[in-house]
């Protein structure tokens, strides 16, 4: 359909939304259904029911931007992107239906003439918005409104309410992320003022769109290394080494991470500027950080030091607000610091992937790239001394290694590094001299081979170890982590586990099962974008999600 059609099919479904949206509020805060219940249900059901009104007046409300010149937002999106929002908004309306709909008083099956009728008078629709409740998706798939006839309704009760909140939840923050990827590329949100506009919306904050908008302002600001974030390099105490570039002290009364970074400096002795611009914005994101899912230490100050030969650059960041450091530890030491018998559970391990696909997902959502994405940057901040499973089940996942991360659009740049323990977590492209600017797409496949690593607990460089020294080239690595993902990981994951780590190492999201990537740097940035950004949710984040709360 064209732009005119998407904006008219999608402001009819938001209306007919709207009011299954008030009898769902009914349904959830009936007392005489869900007793005590009920007030916490309903209250959470209001909740999530503003952040869609929210949502769909960021959407369709006109005059709402200046910087639009009187467009809608909706408007201004790609069509392709404005055909997936039609869908999702048709998608929430089936889901909210077929819910409240089987709550009524008899079942469909035994009076299937009346069913549309009757269930549309219930919900106050008119004969046209029951047509556009009933109407099939654009998109040719086969699962339209109308199957929800044929649906059973035994799963009345409290446990069905709060699924329907649970997947209501789920869809706003989907919904979300689709936005924010299809919008962020757009020109007009290049520009500062026009993200503080963005930012101050009232309900552009409750749909949840400031936090990922500050970020945003802090990518595209060019400014200098704050100055009030700086602090003397000797200004950690209580010093202790967890690894060749990470340290843990304290500073100024918490508990810190300090991570050290060295790079050449340029002829006049100093940093170049494109490091210090790079460096700027990791300080101010990480600083400004306040999302948990982002799963990422906030940083609260930094240190500079240049010597004849080279500059150090130092992140000191917050692990407790006490000055009694968590006992830290990274991923890659536990895959041999914990005994055998003590190793995570299938559940447990689901849950750790779970929480790295999200956070890598929410990075990507605001247009940056990690780029040393290993198990050595993945931290697990446990209470005390103890290290077994009961441990790890209580123990903080945390990411670091910023110290190389940049905004998607920068450059690469760094020293030359071919080291087989790091190289085995990058894409074959990326080994040595890249031979591929660093994307989106080789943040996944890192990925990929740590949740490879979490599914089997063994390191990715044991797994290659019967490689010989002069087999272990880039793609011959590759090929042998996908026959462990083969031979391995189905037996002992599951099959939707171990497709989810192929889809990462293949970077196939396009459905199908060749071990061909579908995604290139040479497809147009924001279509490989948004077609990575859409597949890992759907193949990578969702499916995980599924496992961690199933298993």
């Amino acid at each position: 359909m064209d732009s005119f059609q998407s904006v008219v099919a999608a402001v009819e479904i938001v209306q007919v939304t709207i009011k299954v949206l008030r009898v769902g509020y009914d349904t959830v805060s009936d007392v005489k259904q869900y007793g005590t219940d009920a007030a916490k249900l309903g209250l959470k059901f209001q909740q999530l029911s503003h952040r869609y009104d929210a949502l769909q007046k960021v959407l369709f409300e006109g005059e709402k931007f200046p910087f639009l010149h009187g467009r809608k937002l909706f408007e201004v999106l790609p069509d392709q992107s404005q055909n997936i929002v039609v869908q999702l908004l048709r998608e929430l309306l089936q889901l909210l239906y077929a819910h409240f709909a089987l709550e009524q008083k008899y079942a469909i099956s035994s009076e299937p003439s009346r069913t549309r009728s009757d269930f549309a008078t219930h919900f106050g629709l008119t004969a046209g918005e029951e047509k556009i409740l009933f109407q099939r998706n654009t998109s040719g798939n086969d699962s339209d409104t109308s199957s929800v006839v044929g649906w059973s309704w035994a799963t009345r009760g409290k446990r069905k309410v709060v699924r329907v909140i649970d997947e209501f939840e789920d869809w706003l923050k989907r919904t979300k992320a689709i936005l924010e990827d299809a919008w962020w590329p757009l020109p007009a949100f290049n520009v500062l003022s026009n993200l503080d506009t963005l930012q101050s919306d009232t309900d552009a904050r409750t749909a949840g769109f400031a936090a990922s908008t500050a970020i945003r302002k802090l990518l595209i600001d060019q400014t200098k290394l704050p100055q009030a974030l700086s602090a003397p390099w000797t200004s950690v105490n209580n010093i202790k080494t967890i690894s060749s570039d990470k340290i843990v002290g304290v500073f100024e009364g918490s508990a810190v991470l300090v991570e050290t970074l060295t790079f050449p400096v340029d002829d006049d002795g100093e940093l170049s500027d494109i490091l210090e611009e790079r460096f700027s914005k990791i300080v101010r994101l990480l600083s400004s950080q306040s999302d948990p899912d982002f799963r990422v230490l906030r940083c609260l100050r930094y240190c500079k030091q240049i010597s004849a030969n080279s500059g150090q650059l130092r992140l000191i960041s917050c692990l407790s607000d006490s000055n009694a450091t968590p006992k830290t530890r990274t991923l890659v030491g536990l895959y041999h610091g914990i005994k055998s018998d003590q190793r995570p559970s299938l559940g447990l391990r689901f849950n750790m992937c779970h929480q790295l696909a999200e956070s890598l997902f929410l990075l990507h959502s605001v247009d940056w790239v990690h780029r040393a994405l290993r198990s050595e940057n993945v931290l697990f901040l446990f209470p005390d001394e103890s290290l077994n499973r009961a441990a790890l089940q209580r123990a903080e996942i945390r990411i670091c290694g910023f110290e190389a991360s940049r905004p998607s659009v920068d450059s690469s740049l760094g020293p030359y590094d071919n080291q087989l323990a790091r190289n085995v977590y990058r894409h074959p492209k990326r080994w040595g001299t890249p031979r591929e600017t660093f994307t989106q797409v080789h943040d996944v496949y890192s990925l990929g081979v740590i949740l490879l690593e979490i599914g089997l607990w063994e390191r990715a460089e044991d797994m290659i170890s019967g490689l010989k020294p002069e087999q272990r080239l880039p793609e011959k690595v590759t090929q042998y982590l996908l026959r462990h993902a083969n031979e391995r990981l189905a037996h002992r994951c599951g099959d939707v586990f171990a497709n989810a780590v192929r889809r990462c190492l293949t970077l196939n999201f396009d459905g199908g099962d060749r071990a061909e990537p579908t995604m290139s740097v040479t497809d147009s940035h924001r279509d490989s974008q948004q077609r990575l950004h859409k597949g890992f949710l759907e193949q990578v984040v969702d499916p995980l999600k599924i496992l961690k709360d199933v298993v």
